[in-house]
């Protein structure tokens, strides 16, 4: 009985888990035109998509390479181990219900999301009416580095090896997709969280991969984001990436946590 009741409760969570992502995909089914862009267009210099670029590209290796450790200063990274450590700890003394973990990492992580997203609004607005537009890159691929690493240890994963950095950037370039191609990227990931398989993409080709698709996106947001004062509406573009970016994010990991733990039969 007590393993029928466990399931009941894993089901309930999974049909939420499914809700919720085809919400988001729905959501996301169509890209939408945007007249700031449109006039964007008409003033930006022709080399802007490759500054861009390069711009992102260093920012992940700068962050990658010297910013984790100041990243993780930001948010209370220990304690989230040491809770979820104690958590696993009742389960498996027979004192916890699984899925009351779940239930609270989930809440737990869209506590972090908001947090996040107020922070963002601050530092972008900020930024835009400075006119601070592309120099902002590495902080802002800081922010939202920051933004799924707590996510993740949330639910109980880290993210120091290979594996993981790449599928954190997976998680970014899929964010910034729609429509079909988003659905695909979506089910392609979701056959690696459930087999566990080796990337067919380095790090490295992963981190350029991910760049462009920010770049790309977030192209005339940010060039608007180097004049001063209209900057400020640049500068919403890293709330509305960030919050995409972290509401993605949550999914995946929730998604890995509840196959992890039907998997384990707990």
């Amino acid at each position: 009985m007590e393993y029928q009741a466990q399931q009941r409760e894993w089901r309930k969570e999974w049909n939420r888990l499914r809700a919720d992502e085809v919400t988001y995909l729905r959501s996301h089914s169509r890209k939408r035109e945007n007249i700031v862009n449109k006039k964007a267009a008409e003033i930006m210099p022709d080399d802007m998509q490759e500054v861009l670029n390069k711009a992102f590209d260093k920012a992940f290796a700068l962050v990658f390479e010297k910013g984790t450790g100041f990243i993780e200063k930001t948010y209370p990274k220990e304690k989230i181990r040491l809770a979820h450590r104690e958590a696993e700890r009742e389960l498996s003394n027979g004192n916890k219900q699984k899925m009351e973990i779940a239930a609270k990492s989930r809440r737990e992580a869209e506590k972090a999301k908001g947090i996040h997203l107020a922070v963002s609004a601050v530092e972008g607005g900020v930024l835009g009416a400075l006119g601070i537009g592309v120099p902002d890159i590495p902080v802002f691929v800081g922010a939202l580095l920051r933004s799924i690493y707590e996510i993740a240890e949330y639910y109980g994963y880290n993210y120091e090896s290979e594996w993981e950095r790449i599928f954190i950037l997976k998680l970014m370039e899929n964010a910034m997709c729609w429509g079909e191609e988003l659905r695909r990227k979506d089910r392609e990931l979701n056959d690696v969280i459930e087999s566990g398989a080796v990337w067919k993409e380095s790090a490295e080709e992963q981190t350029e991969r991910t760049a462009r698709a920010l770049s790309k996106k977030l192209l005339y947001m940010k060039f608007l984001q180097t004049i001063p004062l209209a900057g400020i509406i640049g500068g919403t573009s890293d709330v509305w990436c960030m919050k995409r970016i972290g509401d993605y994010a949550e999914l995946k990991y929730r998604r890995r946590f509840l196959i992890n733990r039907d998997s384990m039969g707990q």
